[in-house]
């Protein structure tokens, strides 16, 4: 992975304007799970093309995933907290 990152970097390099690079380097480095490097990558996919829906759909799973991830461990750390008494709504 990180081989394709280095690829991807290195066609920045030489056209730091390519949206389709930035969105494919944030696609691998996701499998990475380098989430903060993924967001750049797809956020800025999506200022140098704004008509690239696919970018824009990657960085709102991205985000949607990263906030669902902050949410449960917020609901586990209050969860195990032995200070606080938080149980489940009943269904």
């Amino acid at each position: 992975m990180d081989k394709a990152v280095n690829h991807y970097s290195e066609a920045l390099r030489i056209n730091p304007g390519f949206a389709l690079v930035y969105n494919d380097m944030g696609s691998a480095l996701l499998r990475s799970r380098r989430i903060e490097e993924t967001l750049f990558c797809f956020r800025e996919a999506t200022i140098l093309e704004s008509g690239n829906i696919e970018a824009h759909w990657n960085l709102k799973n991205v985000k949607a995933q990263k906030f669902n991830a902050g949410r449960e461990l917020s609901k586990r750390f209050l969860c195990e907290s032995p200070l606080i008494n938080i149980t489940a709504p009943s269904s």
